[in-house]
C-alpha cells in the first residue's frame, strides 16, 4: 500500500477530516491534501509528526521492511554502537558512520546518490535533511531502515559485518 493510501486510511480510522488532521499536524490543509493524494511527500520533520501522531513507524508509512525483519537480519553478529540526540545530529552522525564503516568517500556516496558532493556534505554535517526520496535511497544503499537513519525511536545499535542493519535498543 502506498504512503498516500496509508495516510488516508489512518486518517479515516481516526475519524478525522483532512482539515482536522492538518491542524493537529500543524501544516496547511493544501499540503496535507498533496500528501494524501500522492502528489508530494512531506518533509522528514512532518513525516515524523505523522508517524508519532498515529503511533506508527516511518518505515510502515513509507512501505519499508517492517522493523522485525530489519532487526533480525544480522542477529548474533559483532556489534558496534553509536547514538544521536536530535534529528539533524543523529541523521548526520548515522550517515557519516555508515559511510565510513563501508569505506566510502563523500564523493563516492554523492555519485551513488546522483547528487553533487557539496549537497551530500550538507547532509553529513547536519546543515540539511534530505528529501524522503533521497532518504529512502540512502536506507536501501546501506540496508537500514529509515527509522534508524533518522533515529526515530531513540537509541539504536548498529550491527557490522558485511552489510549493515539496525537494531533498536528499547530502554
Amino acid at each position: 500500500m502506498s504512503f498516500s493510501a496509508k495516510l488516508k486510511e489512518l486518517r479515516l480510522q481516526s475519524n478525522l477530516s483532512q482539515e482536522q488532521l492538518s491542524r493537529k499536524l500543524d501544516i496547511l490543509r493544501r499540503a496535507y491534501i498533496y500528501y494524501e493524494t500522492g502528489h508530494k511527500y512531506p518533509s522528514v520533520e512532518v513525516l515524523i509528526r505523522i508517524a508519532k501522531f498515529f503511533n506508527v513507524s516511518i518505515d510502515f508509512l513509507m512501505d519499508e521492511q517492517d522493523d522485525a525483519q530489519t532487526q533480525n537480519l544480522f542477529a548474533g553478529e559483532k556489534l558496534s554502537e553509536f547514538t544521536g540526540n536530535d534529528l539533524h545530529t543523529s541523521f548526520s552522525e548515522n550517515l557519516k558512520e555508515l559511510r565510513l564503516r563501508n569505506n566510502l568517500s563523500q564523493e563516492k556516496m554523492s555519485r551513488k546518490l546522483d547528487i553533487v558532493t557539496s549537497t551530500y556534505i550538507y547532509y553529513e554535517t547536519g546543515k540539511r535533511l534530505p528529501s524522503i526520496d533521497l532518504l529512502t535511497r540512502i536506507a536501501k544503499i546501506f540496508k537500514v531502515s529509515i527509522s534508524f537513519l533518522i533515529n526515530e525511536q531513540g537509541e539504536y545499535t548498529v550491527e557490522i559485518q558485511g552489510d549493515i542493519t539496525a537494531k533498536e535498543k528499547n530502554e
